[in-house]
Order: C-alpha cells, then structure tokens, then sequence
C-alpha cells in the first residue's frame, strides 16, 4: 500500500488518481508475474477498465514462444497483422516447429476509427495515426487468436496474456 501511495502521489499514472487503483494494478501485475513498477506503466484503466498497453501485449506475444505477428501493412489509413502459431510435428521420428498462419490477418482502418469515435482533433488518433492503428490492430489480433484457447484467463485478466 505504500508503494501504491508513492505512485499515487507522483503524479507519474494518469489514469491511477486514487491509491486503490493502484494497488489493484499491483495486484494483477503480481497475478501475471510482472514488478510493480511495469504493471503500473503497462495495466491502464480506461473508462473504468483496465486492460494492457498496446507494448506490453507486443511483448507478451515475443516472450510466449508460442506466438508472433508480422507487419503486412501499417500506414496512416490501416494496419494489417498476420498472426502465426508455433506447431508441434512429429516427421520422420523428428519432433519439428512450424509456424501456422492464422486464416484470416486482423486488419484494423482509421474508418473504423472515426465511426468508433475514437478520431478527435488533437487526440494520438489525428497526430500518430499509423502507431494507434497499429496499437489497435494488434490488442485486437490478440483477443480473436487466443480467445479461444484461453477463455477463463481473458475473462478473469480482459486481456491476452501470453505465458
């Protein structure tokens, strides 16, 4: 509780104004494994959500092993990821590693954007429009491929966490 007060009181999290959401921050850092220091930077509350940084679930899926995604297409107009998953194959009595590409790319336009509401003059959306694109694009890729797999874990985190 003295740590969630000292983050509270620097004024470093925005989105953390009060010393209980810190904590709870804390909290599900802890759950996933991460510091306190990294779950506050990467677990944001967001319209009283929390959920990841976009960084952060890019990390997840690198250090899981299990997952990756290439960049197809990411301009100011839309971002395009194609999401693999590392297979298991027993050839010839030799156990191989193959990366399976997910059927369809996850493809996310600043159309989609606008009718969200999420594009405002002077917001990230009208100065980094290719890095939100991107930061949407991959958050989304991340709940379609692991969804389900993972269930009960995105319902109890709301989020990909790659282990």
């Amino acid at each position: 509780m003295k740590l969630a007060h000292l983050c509270v009181q620097s004024g470093l999290f925005k989105d953390t104004a009060d010393v209980a959401k810190a904590a709870l921050k804390m909290k599900l850092g802890y759950a996933l494994g991460i510091d306190e220091a990294t779950a506050m930077a990467n677990i944001i509350i967001v319209q009283g959500r929390m959920s990841f940084t976009a960084n952060f679930i890019a990390a997840r899926i690198r250090q899981s092993g299990k997952y990756r995604y290439v960049v197809k297409e990411k301009s100011e107009k839309q971002c395009k990821l194609q999401f693999l998953e590392k297979i298991e194959k027993w050839v010839d009595g030799k156990l191989i590693f193959e990366w399976e590409k997910q059927p369809v790319d996850e493809v996310f336009k600043i159309d989609m954007a606008k009718r969200a509401g999420l594009v405002k003059p002077d917001s990230g959306w009208t100065k980094f429009p290719e890095a939100m694109l991107f930061a949407r694009c991959l958050t989304a890729g991340a709940r379609t491929y692991r969804s389900e797999e993972h269930t009960s874990e995105l319902q109890s985190r709301q989020y990909l966490v790659c282990r």
